[in-house]
């Protein structure tokens, strides 16, 4: 089962992102320690704050940074696993960096990395990762139809679908042109969770 949850909810910049159940359950560990530590947490609370940029929840080390520290996580051993949220948009200088990392971090710790984004400009680190005939990566686009009366409703979407940003948010095109969002394992196993898995 995955689960999504609401990012924004009610601004005009409101999106989904989706979780698995251990995901999940590792957040709500957190916002009861956030709890336990005297914050009171309630609809308008952050999820990530800057003093919590690093926590110990049920064994497990959680560290939240922010791009500018990319080269930060070369001192790290022992990953499991690399979460990059809207990787298509760091500069240019950070994305080559972030590539050496995330190979460090698969040489020495054999984790596995998942980046996601809502397309950015073409060009950019997902677009090239999506044209690499030899890349490593597993894409997977999961544009709006995936939820489609699931997670969005037919009505809200017919109204989205007049916003200049809809083919970018919620149909994976690129800034200018067409492309695709892809979801990018450098695990060889992957669970299929969408309609469509491009392996290229």
């Amino acid at each position: 089962m995955i689960q999504f949850t609401i990012v924004y909810e009610g601004s005009n910049e409101q999106y989904y992102t989706f979780c698995t159940p251990e995901c999940a359950c590792f957040i709500d560990s957190y916002l009861e320690y956030r709890t336990k530590n005297g914050e009171k947490i309630n609809n308008d609370s952050y999820l990530i704050r800057d003093q919590f940029t690093e926590l110990w929840i049920k064994n497990t080390n959680l560290i939240c940074m922010p791009s500018r520290n990319v080269r930060d996580i070369r001192g790290f051993t022992d990953i499991s696993y690399l979460f990059i949220d809207e990787a298509d948009y760091f500069e240019p200088s950070v994305n080559n960096e972030l590539l050496h990392a995330i190979t460090a971090h698969e040489e020495k710790s054999n984790c596995t990395t998942i980046m996601v984004s809502t397309p950015n400009r073409p060009g950019g680190l997902f677009e090239s990762i999506e044209k690499d005939s030899n890349s490593k990566y597993c894409k997977i686009v999961l544009d709006y139809t995936v939820g489609l009366d699931k997670i969005y409703d037919r009505k809200e979407i017919e109204k989205k679908m007049n916003e200049p940003e809809f083919p970018r948010e919620y149909w994976g095109q690129y800034l200018g042109r067409v492309g695709i969002c892809p979801l990018t394992f450098s695990d060889s196993q992957l669970y299929r969770i969408g309609p469509r898995i491009f392996n290229r």
